[in-house]
């Protein structure tokens, strides 16, 4: 159920008891009934029942089987890639909310990827999660400076990452709702 608030209470606590109360958007009132009517409909075509698709490309077969078998029973559709040559035809194809990326590959890494996809205004927004094997400090700054909007460890147990998943997942839906709102 998607849940709109409608007020003239625009402070930051009603904010924070809105979100209690897991609202999906939260509209300020004076309001034309347009935008009302609007917003609902934003909100409905991104409701969970919009079924999410995740990208994934790594190299690892065994982390791709992983990804699968972790993803899929929660109705998440998933493409895996583990040649990244061809990235940009999958990607195309796939359209993915969600692109999660490897580190180290042979050919071009995530990071390559990553940067290339930061430079095409088509797929600028697209939610960039890093699942990697190094965590030091320069490469997680190599990371989020290639701009990766997440990175987890491949250490990383299935029941913490999951619902790190669905939260990038949940944010780049409300993302991409609210900022429909905000140019209306």
């Amino acid at each position: 159920v998607s849940v709109l608030l409608m007020t003239d209470r625009h402070n930051l606590a009603n904010r924070v008891k809105v979100a209690h109360l897991a609202a999906h958007v939260f509209l300020q009132k004076p309001l034309f009934p347009e935008q009302v009517l609007e917003a609902l409909s934003k909100a409905r075509s991104h409701s969970p029942s919009t079924v999410a698709r995740v990208m994934v490309v790594d190299d690892d077969t065994n982390i791709l089987a992983g990804m699968r078998t972790l993803l899929e029973p929660l109705g998440l559709s998933l493409q895996t890639l583990e040649e990244p040559p061809q990235f940009l035809n999958v990607l195309e194809k796939f359209s993915p909310d969600l692109l999660v990326l490897d580190l180290k590959m042979p050919h071009f890494s995530g990071v390559e990827l990553c940067q290339v996809l930061r430079n095409m205004p088509q797929w600028h927004w697209l939610p960039i999660l890093f699942l990697t094997a190094h965590t030091d400090e320069r490469t997680i700054n190599q990371i989020f400076t290639a701009g990766a909007n997440e990175y987890i460890s491949k250490t990383v147990s299935p029941s913490e990452l999951t619902p790190r998943i669905l939260n990038c997942l949940e944010r780049s839906f409300l993302h991409r709702s609210l900022a429909g709102l905000s140019s209306s």
